[in-house]
């Protein structure tokens, strides 16, 4: 399997993860058009939660029109684009900087913007009650808003109610939880984590979210607490390593291939997790898997772009697959 990462010489990043309907979905949204979005995402529902609610997130965030997105018709789906839309607005106007470096202007149009998202996207689920994705988006609000636990915790049981394995909710819920936002803590990050993949059968990509926990640690100990020694002393502590290859071993060391375009976040995740372990050949058995697709996450949280990020991670395990 390892040969066929030597395929992509110079992997460029690709939002759509090759996928034909997001390429379709990209280029419309792009353009402020939303036809193929509202006469096929209708038929993504149920054992297709994950991919509509990366189909939906795509759009939201390459839909830069707004006059555009405010045109969607009052329809559940149109009022989901129009609040992930809204969400991905509001990040825009905030920046991805931590709340004390974040320019004092920027604050109000953050805030407008969430609201917005949020009467869009309670009105999708008045309209459409089955559906887990408006759910799982407002986590995401509700951290924006700082509408505390309680607020954020009903929204995720309502999704899990609709779809239990739902990646969109426990990957929202489990930021909620980080410590780098307000109220959250490392041991309730990872109680969440533990329970989530305690739950989770073996086949489900779910189960790096226990990675996710362990790289949201370390982000925090690198660049809130500032210090690189504690940094990769957590990382080289018995228990991170052992219960990650226990865990990888009896999930994603099964999974041949990525299945479904949502999955391609997870598998980036446990790549880059395990490259940080200096497990290099699990490292290089996601590699093979990915093949040139990279996500945002993880690669955004630590490189100028992700695809530098991806293609530097790229290069090291090529390599010492030859050196060693």
């Amino acid at each position: 399997m390892f040969k066929r990462t030597l395929q992509y010489i110079n992997p460029s990043f690709d939002p759509t993860m090759g996928n034909q309907l997001a390429a379709q979905l990209l280029t419309e949204a792009r353009q402020g058009q939303f036809e193929t979005a509202l006469s096929q995402l209708p038929t993504w529902r149920e054992g297709k939660w994950d991919e509509r609610g990366f189909y939906i997130d795509l759009i939201g965030q390459y839909a830069n029109n707004r006059e555009s997105v405010e045109k969607l018709p009052d329809t559940a789906l149109g009022n989901l684009i129009r609040g992930a839309q809204a969400v991905h607005y509001a990040w825009d106007a905030r920046g991805a900087k931590s709340a004390d470096q974040v320019h004092r202007g920027s604050w109000n149009p953050f805030f407008e913007r969430l609201k917005m998202a949020r009467q869009d996207l309670e009105r999708a689920i008045e309209l459409d009650s089955k559906d887990p994705t408006p759910y799982s988006i407002l986590i995401r609000v509700g951290r924006g808003l700082q509408l505390g636990s309680e607020t954020s915790d009903s929204w995720f049981d309502a999704a899990v109610a609709l779809d239990p394995l739902n990646q969109q909710a426990h990957v929202n819920q489990l930021t909620a939880k980080c410590k780098k936002w307000r109220g959250g803590t490392h041991a309730e990050m990872f109680d969440f984590a533990r329970d989530t993949v305690e739950k989770a059968p073996n086949t489900s990509t779910l189960n790096a979210i226990l990675f996710l926990a362990y790289h949201e640690q370390f982000l925090y100990s690198l660049g809130f607490d500032n210090d690189i020694d504690k940094a990769y002393a957590e990382l080289s502590e018995p228990m991170p390593q052992e219960e990650t290859i226990k865990l990888y071993n009896r999930t994603f060391g099964k999974i041949k291939r990525v299945e479904r375009v949502s999955d391609y976040w997870s598998h980036n995740m446990t790549l880059f997790w395990f490259y940080l372990c200096d497990n290099h050949p699990i490292a290089r058995q996601e590699l093979a898997k990915v093949g040139p697709y990279c996500t945002e996450m993880p690669w955004a949280a630590f490189f100028e772009t992700p695809i530098e990020g991806f293609k530097q991670v790229r290069r090291a395990l090529i390599l010492s697959k030859f050196t060693g």
